[in-house]
């Protein structure tokens, strides 16, 4: 993702008060976290579809919820394999 398209979303979080969520649990997830950390953005949770994440720790103390337990009101930054971006924009449209 270039810097432009990067510092737009950035901003757009922290005009929405700093925090958001991490749609992916898995290595892209936790890629995206440590970047989004690194922006001073501060994670609400990692969200995931797998149950068996559900309550897991994923990063720093940072937990993983099921889709139908976040805050629609807070943004959803997604970190999934390519293959199922689509498929993840849909569930959350």
């Amino acid at each position: 993702m270039g810097d432009y398209r990067w510092n737009l979303i950035i901003e757009s979080i922290m005009q929405r008060g700093g925090v958001a969520y991490v749609f992916g649990a898995g290595a892209i997830g936790k890629n995206l976290y440590k970047r989004l950390k690194n922006d001073n953005i501060i994670i609400k949770a990692f969200v995931d579809n797998d149950m068996d994440k559900n309550g897991m720790i994923i990063a720093d103390n940072i937990g993983c919820i099921m889709p139908d337990d976040m805050d629609i009101q807070t943004p959803i930054i997604i970190g999934v394999p390519q293959k199922f971006e689509d498929e993840i924009a849909y569930q959350l449209s």
